[in-house]
């Protein structure tokens, strides 16, 4: 397990947003199982919700440094605790 996993979202979102790769992986995993299940059923089709997740990942990369605060980030969203 990586060190960020106990971490509260929000400083994980804080570390990502300033460029930290553990952190984003850290994301990405918390957010991944949901994101996926969406879009498999969006779309009825596992290959196109798979290439759909990685561009929502990649989106989600580029654009964290851009939030206002880590607050901004969505919230509910994987949340499986």
């Amino acid at each position: 397990m990586g060190t960020l996993t106990g971490a509260a979202e929000a400083v994980v979102v804080a570390l990502a947003s300033n460029g930290d790769a553990e952190a984003f992986d850290e994301l990405v995993r918390r957010k991944q199982p949901s994101v996926r299940g969406l879009l498999r059923r969006l779309s009825n089709d596992r290959t196109l919700a798979e290439d759909l997740a990685q561009q929502v990942f990649v989106e989600m990369w580029k654009s964290l440094p851009k939030l206002d605060s880590p607050a901004a980030f969505p919230r509910g969203c994987g949340r499986s605790r």
